[in-house]
């Protein structure tokens, strides 16, 4: 049996993908600037409540390109931001990503495997042996934060020494000058 389809009935509405509009309306905006979800309705010419991919998609290639980031500003639409904001919207996935595998590991962990086949055996004791692998890359992860924020902490406190030291210097030299002058 063959079948044809119609040429047609995959056009694109627009010349571009609803990604590429969107991404094209947004790459050069400050950064701060909110983007309601009526303007992005208004940019893809449809409910961006349906097509919900089309900014996620977008968002990545803004990432990639521009180095900023689309957050969600509930009820309102996006925010477009960088640096530490960016920072701040990753480390809040992590800990997301963080809690959804340990909660994996605690219905795994909690099952009867009595009841479970040789096969669902074997496929429950790779699904704990990767969680386990995941869970002790998280906290090496942690670990590795902690100790790179201990070594920046530790240069910060050493290059504050020296600038009141040098500071310090500077005063004295400024009281010999006032001394000469009067």
């Amino acid at each position: 049996m063959v079948i044809y389809l119609n040429k047609t009935m995959f056009k694109p509405k627009n010349e571009k993908p609803a990604w590429q509009l969107i991404y094209d309306a947004i790459c050069d905006l400050p950064v701060g600037e909110v983007i309601s979800l009526d303007k992005l309705s208004e940019i893809i010419d449809g409910d961006i409540a349906r097509y919900r991919s089309c900014i996620y998609r977008a968002r990545k290639e803004l990432a990639k390109t521009n180095k900023k980031y689309l957050v969600v500003e509930r009820g309102v639409g996006y925010r477009l931001v960088d640096g530490v904001l960016q920072l701040n919207h990753a480390e809040n996935r992590h800990e997301s990503a963080e809690r959804q595998i340990k909660m994996a590991n605690f219905e795994a962990v909690n099952i009867d495997v009595k009841k479970m086949t040789l096969a669902e055996r074997q496929r429950w004791s790779e699904f704990m042996v990767w969680n386990g692998n995941a869970l002790h890359a998280m906290s090496k992860q942690a670990e590795q934060v902690a100790k790179f924020q201990e070594v920046t902490s530790d240069m910060v406190s050493e290059q504050l020494a020296k600038l009141k030291g040098q500071m310090d210097e500077y005063s004295k030299k400024m009281e010999e000058l006032q001394q000469k002058l009067e």
